[in-house]
């Protein structure tokens, strides 16, 4: 509503005065009813009356009257829609971050679960090989077997796995020892195998099988060089492994080297017994028995070597025929000699030999 001008036109330039808004009005009428309450003690508002007193109640007012008015003004610009975004985007972050607590705490968890428990060693498989038969020289020779020695060297050889620390995962003796035989470290071997026989008497007998490995596999490394020292491990393989059907045929070798032929024959038979290279055997008691002028029990062994259809069938047919010949069998001799040349023509032993009976029969 516009104020009236003054009543002279002529009084100087004309004052125009806006209109008030309708908030302008409330806050001059709020004001003038304000002071008249004030002039009316009895119509005093409680927030004059706390303004009066000395306790500092008015920023909290006045604050949470700002906050009011805010709070108002914000729900009234902000539309529904804008609200849910905010509230789907609050929402999902809390979930981001939940599931990225739990990974990281489950990682760590693994993690302290992994060096906590470590994992054990695994054993070594252990692996033996048996030596091939090697050839007969020929004429009345022992079955000898060339023992290729195991040259090892320090790059070669595998150390076993160092024992671990705690007593769950450390490998006993028997065990290191079973290691150093696969790695035919057989002195080593050797020492291990009598601790764990001193450790455990009750199960020795399996103990001292692969006890008596170990000593007969360090004598084929020693047979040539130092046949004495051969013979004694040898000599404790078959006493602590009965069984060792390669220690038995091995010490006839050597005592047959030596010409301590009872030992030999002995030896060749416990080989034999165990059914070990028996061809092999049998062939090597012939020998010795022919070299003992023991023809007929020669003759013997080398019918069992024949029965036998070893690859050197032609060389065990022509000692035959010569024992044949010493005891007087002439015919059976020639025989056997013939069979010899079918078997292989190209014996030439054989073929002078049989070519000298033929021409001087009778003659030795």
């Amino acid at each position: 509503i516009a104020e009236k001008a003054a009543p002279s036109e002529n009084t100087g330039a004309r004052v125009f005065i806006l209109p008030q808004t309708e908030s302008t009005r409330k806050h001059v009428n709020s004001k003038e009813e304000t002071q008249n309450n004030i002039a009316d003690g009895s119509k005093v508002s409680f927030v004059t009356r706390l303004r009066k007193r000395k306790f500092s109640w008015i920023p909290v007012v006045s604050f949470a009257t700002r906050m009011r008015k805010r709070l108002f003004s914000w729900a009234s610009a902000v539309s529904l829609p804008t609200f849910l975004r905010k509230r789907r985007f609050f929402w999902t972050s809390a979930v981001s971050l939940a599931v990225m607590i739990i990974v990281i705490t489950g990682l760590y968890q693994k993690a302290s679960t992994s060096k906590n428990n470590p994992p054990k060693p695994t054993a070594l498989a252990l692996k033996t090989t048996a030596s091939s038969p090697g050839k007969p020289d020929g004429h009345l020779t022992s079955r000898n077997v060339q023992i290729k020695v195991a040259k090892t060297t320090p790059d070669q050889q595998i150390k076993a796995p160092s024992p671990q620390k705690t007593e769950i995962s450390k490998p006993n003796v028997f065990e290191q020892a079973k290691t150093a035989l696969h790695n035919k470290n057989f002195n080593r071997a050797i020492e291990l195998f009598e601790q764990a026989i001193a450790q455990n008497p009750t199960n020795a007998s399996t103990i001292k099988m692969y006890y008596s490995k170990a000593l007969r596999g360090q004598a084929d490394i020693v047979f040539v060089k130092n046949p004495d020292t051969a013979k004694i491990l040898l000599s404790k393989a078959v006493e602590a492994d009965p069984q060792n059907a390669e220690a038995y045929f091995d010490l006839g070798r050597l005592y047959t080297k030596s010409k301590d032929y009872p030992k030999a024959i002995k030896a060749y038979q416990k080989a034999a017994n165990l059914s070990h290279r028996p061809s092999d055997a049998f062939y090597n008691l012939g020998f010795i028995y022919a070299s003992t002028k023991d023809f007929a029990n020669a003759e013997k062994m080398f019918l069992h070597v024949v029965d036998l259809k070893p690859p050197y069938l032609d060389k065990v047919l022509f000692n035959l025929a010569v024992v044949q010949q010493k005891q007087g069998k002439e015919q059976q001799c020639i025989e056997n000699l013939e069979k010899a040349m079918i078997n292989n023509p190209k014996n030439q032993r054989a073929q002078q030999y049989l070519n000298q009976l033929k021409n001087y029969k009778g003659v030795s």
